[in-house]
């Protein structure tokens, strides 16, 4: 069973599966996408099942100072030790987490970085790499990568000229780089025989905004097979939340990207229609249209071992209350407790944001 609503992204990951031959797994993903829908449909707090996502937010340290960004300012002292992610890794492929990302600050700082993607890899599960791909222009890191094997690499394109791309990143030179590490990933990727995707991830606002097509034309020229795009959220850490700000000038990029992907054929759209299309609603200040599902869809740890039902909730700081890994936390335990329960009958309630990852959660299991 494939869900009509898939986005790209999900659907790469499917065929994927079925071309290394992982049907079990595909039947085990079908399965649990309809209990979802039952619990969902019955309010149920109690997991049924494992989250289709996992994510790791391995380190905050970061080498750009994006606009839209303070991660860097919050540094985790101490983070967790390769040990703790090795065992976090273990426990959420225990559980029957559908796919594990990796995400920073920037991932790659991390000097374990690459053993942790080879291992989700290990357990048999989709791994993707959230990285701004500076470190990837060295031609050496861009090899391990690829030898890691993970599933998707979303690599963050801003602007279509360095002016625009480097200004929103912080850093000069920025955009450069990041397009030298896409083609060395790319390039090793085909001399490897790998099955991994490059996505191009671009934050739509103000100053990009007339740059859509550009931006699609010039990723599908350094190496990304598909693109996805997200509207700008500001995170007001003082009232808890993260939202889009309501833009007049915003509304209608939903057209600018659908008509981006028509003028730029050899690129996809990683996204659904469905969430490209309520752009137009973020912009003018709509909250979110379908109730949340995150408390059962995802699962999150930050480096310094507080746990999170979504993105939206790291960036506000609104972590499961008592569930530390750095403590003594089990995934297992956290994932089953009466605190994450409640967090989900909260998260049902939410429509503060339109992040990437969990609307398009929200998109497959609620639609």
């Amino acid at each position: 069973m494939v869900p009509w609503r898939m986005r790209r992204g999900q659907l790469s990951v499917v065929l994927r599966a079925l071309r290394e031959g992982r049907a079990g797994w595909l039947a085990r993903q079908s399965w649990k996408y309809m209990r979802l829908k039952a619990a969902l449909r019955r309010g149920q707090t109690a997991p049924v099942c494992g989250p289709l996502m996992g994510a790791l937010i391995i380190t905050n340290r970061c080498n750009l100072r994006c606009a839209m960004c303070d991660l860097y300012e919050r540094i985790e002292k101490p983070e967790l030790s390769a040990d703790q992610w090795r065992r976090v890794i273990d426990e959420m492929a225990a559980i029957g987490t559908s796919g594990i990302g990796i995400s920073g600050g920037e991932a790659l700082l991390h000097p374990q970085c690459n053993e942790f993607i080879a291992r989700i890899r290990g357990h048999g599960l989709p791994a993707t790499l959230n990285t701004n791909a500076l470190l990837l222009a060295d031609q050496g890191r861009a090899e391990a990568v690829v030898k890691a094997d993970p599933t998707n690499v979303n690599i963050s394109i801003d602007g279509a000229t360095a002016a625009t791309h480097d200004k929103i990143r912080g850093r000069e030179g920025a955009l450069e780089m990041a397009l030298q590490g896409m083609r060395n990933l790319a390039a090793e990727a085909r001399r490897a025989g790998s099955g991994m995707t490059i996505t191009a991830v671009t934050v739509v606002n103000r100053q990009n905004k007339g740059e859509v097509a550009d931006i699609a034309r010039l990723a599908a020229a350094n190496g990304a097979q598909q693109i996805g795009f997200m509207p700008s959220h500001n995170v007001d850490l003082a009232h808890q939340r993260c939202v889009v700000a309501a833009d007049p000038e915003m509304v209608g990029i939903s057209k600018a990207v659908f008509a981006a992907i028509d003028q730029v054929p050899e690129i996809r759209l990683e996204n659904s229609t469905d969430y490209v299309r309520d752009f137009d609603l973020a912009y003018a200040g709509k909250e979110f249209p379908l109730p949340c599902n995150a408390g059962h869809t995802s699962l999150m740890v930050d480096s310094g071992g507080r746990v999170y039902p979504c993105w939206t909730y790291f960036e506000i700081g609104r972590a499961i209350p008592g569930a530390n890994i750095n403590q003594g936390g089990g995934l297992r335990e956290i994932w089953q407790s009466a605190e994450y329960a409640a967090m989900r009958a909260e998260t049902a309630r939410c429509r503060m944001c339109y992040w990437n990852c969990q609307a398009e959660l929200n998109y497959l299991v609620r639609g």
